[in-house]
């Protein structure tokens, strides 16, 4: 949604372009006489380091307002120097505030100088010095930039400036000399300079300034044509991240890009969800095709296995390929689907992190049991054979987490139990307790030790 850019000079608020319906958010244009930047050299660090020392720095800069901001000047001496941004609070607050409680999402606020800046970037300018001037509602603007940022922002306000063209070209005779009484150019460069949003107006003569048209950018607003219209044109279209607002002016817009960055992260989780799904479904299908197949095939065999054993071109008789399906018959195909009783054991150690698993044993109805963990097969089973329509039995062993007291351990057994018991399909019975409220630990398991069978019953 284009957001509705708002402009607020001493004056008051002026809305500069509507945005894309009642609920847009708002882009804030600042202008105000009280602007400050100041530029400062910060010690030599790097990364958190540099940047917090940026931000104490900024603190104690503008003590007395939340709207400031610090943005690193690069001009490839190698030091790290800091331009300081700060406005007033009083007047945005009065403005913003109202529209903030109303829940109005604003977007960020930033000064005529940090626009200028952003474009000049996007089109590619970076001279390393610049002067433009820029008329705007409240007045006539001059910004001087330093290897492509603003340093310096002077507004001169329509009742200072008079009715003459002597009073402009006044002012800005005496923005040049602040330039240079501050050391920030010398009197000797050539100050390359524009006039923007005026093209019919005649800039002023003055010493060592060069008056140059700034070019137009594809797919940016013209600047030098359209001035303040073309940054809040700018604003709508690629607005900076660097801006001033606080986060409590900034909550609603914040919370609309969270909740818009959830339900993306929601879309594309559904998306994968749904293509793993389909995927698996047409992987299921292939492999039902594949195994009717290679049934079809060996029942083939089997039936030739009575009137022929000469081998097959593989090399394999059929007596042999009918000798493997028996096995496959009565060892594999058979086996029990242990998957319910799986996921309830992993869905109640999810539940109870404190209970260390030791030992996985299973059985199958009418078989010797399988060991997991120890290594080698399980001699003695621990759990009753299963019975009726149960399939399989599971054993699970293992202790008590030894920085677990009491009370933790007792929540702990609840908390497993009954994500065991919120599994259909299994029976579950404990075969010691290991802890009880009479003691720390019962005294049967040495070693703080618990154990449980779980019967897989045949899925209805």
């Amino acid at each position: 949604m284009r957001s509705e850019v708002l402009y607020i000079s001493s004056a008051g608020a002026l809305q500069v372009l509507p945005g894309g319906g009642a609920h847009a958010p708002l882009a804030v244009i600042v202008d105000l006489l009280e602007e400050h930047l100041e530029r400062a050299a910060l010690p030599q660090a790097r990364g958190g380091d540099l940047r917090q020392l940026a931000a104490r720095r900024l603190a104690a800069q503008f003590p007395d307002t939340p709207y400031r901001l610090a943005l690193p000047l690069r001009n490839g001496s190698g030091e790290d120097s800091h331009v300081f941004v700060g406005v007033p609070a009083d007047r945005l607050d009065a403005s913003l505030q109202p529209l903030v409680d109303a829940g109005r999402a604003v977007r960020g606020v930033w000064t005529i100088a940090l626009l200028l800046s952003w474009w000049l970037r996007l089109v590619g300018i970076r001279l390393p010095h610049l002067l433009l001037v820029i008329p705007t509602p409240a007045g006539i603007r001059h910004v001087y930039l330093r290897a492509g940022l603003a340093v310096v922002s002077r507004l001169i306000p329509h009742d200072a400036l008079g009715h003459g063209s002597s009073s402009v070209d006044e002012e800005l005779a005496r923005t040049v000399q602040y330039l240079y009484n501050a050391r920030l150019i010398d009197r000797e460069t050539v100050l390359p300079a524009s006039l923007l949003g005026s093209a019919e107006a005649t800039p002023p003569t003055l010493a060592n300034v060069r008056w140059l048209t700034l070019p137009a950018a594809r797919g940016l607003p013209d600047l030098g044509g359209r001035g303040i219209a073309a940054l809040a044109e700018l604003l709508q279209q690629r607005p900076p991240r660097a801006q001033l607002a606080p986060a409590p002016v900034r909550m609603h817009w914040l919370g609309r890009r969270f909740t818009t960055a959830v339900a993306s992260a929601a879309a594309i989780v559904s998306g994968a969800l749904l293509f793993a799904s389909l995927s698996a479904t047409v992987q299921a299908g292939l492999a039902r095709e594949t195994a009717s197949a290679l049934r079809a095939e060996i029942a083939a065999m089997i039936r030739a296995e009575a009137s022929a054993d000469t081998p097959e071109p593989s090399g394999v008789t059929p007596r042999f390929a009918a000798h493997v399906w028996r096995i496959h018959q009565t060892r594999i195909d058979s086996a029990p689907q242990l998957r319910p009783a799986l996921f309830a054991a992993a869905s109640a150690f999810d539940a109870a992190p404190e209970f260390v698993l030791d030992e996985f044993v299973w059985r199958a109805a009418d078989r010797r049991p399988a060991a997991i963990g120890a290594g080698e097969e399980a001699k003695d089973f621990p759990c009753a054979p299963a019975s009726g329509d149960e399939t399989a039995t599971l054993y699970l062993g293992g202790k008590v987490s030894h920085e677990v007291g009491l009370r933790r351990a007792l929540v702990a057994r609840e908390r497993f139990e009954r994500a065991l018991d919120a599994v259909k399909g299994i029976r579950v019975q404990t075969k010691r307790v290991p802890v009880t409220p009479e003691g720390p630990i019962d005294s049967a398991a040495a070693e703080r030790g618990f154990a449980y069978c779980v019967w897989l019953r045949e899925p209805q």
